[in-house]
């Protein structure tokens, strides 16, 4: 048909243990560049590779490690992350994510958790130029928390520098949009309810040059002995969160700000998010209860289903 705008080109590959996939209006050599960019990521910030940057940071017990350049913006951008929001956000607790298996279900001892809360501290990283280093041989970082949206707004800013008008990322769950659909019309993202399977979602959030990030209790938890583990963890304690919250999706800018902003709000229950959630200058968010109680900020820029 005459006039007819081309269709978006496609593109996807595993990488931080989820699938990526990319639609974009340009040719496949940038949807290609942007699937290396994300191995290049993937091998540079895994905590289980020891020849990565993060292998290498924990492995080095104190001295200072050359790394690549967006390594060290990120953990830079971590610590600031982690003064955000009081501590919360936490890049040290690698040492006691290894104690936990929510795979297998394994719960550490109180004296392991105990011993590794030692070396739980933001204070604990350096970053100076390219060189990052802990201070405490035995604490270890990882950027589970802050990758994904740190990977998904890098790409974005590579779209958008090489022309592309119209993109949505999805990085296992983590979308971001570049501008608008082709017609100029939003692009439209849709939210599940927590703990059911992505069909008819819940509700539905509209995307310009914006991102969508949902956290859940649901994901990656287990049950032992009557009780439901989640995988946040709180860093004062080392165990998971207690919470009344069962999810937390945001509408950000910048997918980065919606992976880390996105888990306060569980510390705070259910309660208290909602005005803190509010205060946050350019943040929309949706909260869903254990009880399935829903809420919004005061925008609504949820459409309920």
């Amino acid at each position: 048909m005459a006039g007819a705008r081309p269709p978006l080109i496609e593109g996807a590959g595993e990488f931080f243990d989820t699938l990526v996939r990319i639609r974009a209006d340009c040719d496949q050599r940038l949807i290609d560049a942007c699937l290396a960019r994300c191995a290049f990521f993937h091998g540079t910030l895994s905590r289980f590779d020891d020849t990565s940057d993060v292998g290498r940071i924990n492995a080095a017990a104190g001295r200072r490690v050359r790394v690549a350049p967006t390594t060290a913006r990120l953990v830079s951008l971590a610590l600031e992350y982690s003064r955000l929001t009081g501590g919360l956000f936490d890049i040290t607790l690698g040492v006691v994510l290894e104690l936990w298996d929510f795979k297998e279900g394994r719960i550490p001892t109180s004296s392991s958790l105990e011993e590794a809360l030692r070396h739980v501290s933001s204070e604990h990283v350096h970053v100076v130029g390219t060189q990052v280093w802990l201070d405490d041989p035995l604490a270890k970082i990882d950027l589970g928390g802050i990758a994904k949206g740190y990977v998904a707004d890098d790409l974005a800013v590579g779209l958008r520098a090489a022309g592309c008008e119209h993109a949505v990322l999805n990085l296992g769950g983590n979308v971001l949009c570049v501008g608008s659909r082709p017609d100029g019309s939003a692009w439209r993202a849709g939210v599940a309810r927590p703990g059911e399977p992505f069909g008819d979602p819940m509700a539905l959030c509209r995307l310009k040059d914006q991102g969508l990030v949902t956290s859940s209790l649901c994901e990656r938890a287990f049950s032992c002995a009557g009780r439901r583990y989640g995988h946040i963890l709180d860093p004062r304690s080392g165990h998971p969160v207690a919470t009344d919250v069962a999810s937390v999706t945001l509408r950000t800018e910048h997918s980065v700000d919606g992976e880390t902003l996105g888990k306060k709000p569980f510390f705070l229950g259910m309660a208290e998010a909602l005005s803190y959630l509010d205060s946050l200058e350019g943040v929309d968010a949706l909260l869903v209860g254990m009880d399935g109680s829903v809420a919004q900020t005061s925008a609504g820029a949820f459409e309920l289903l």
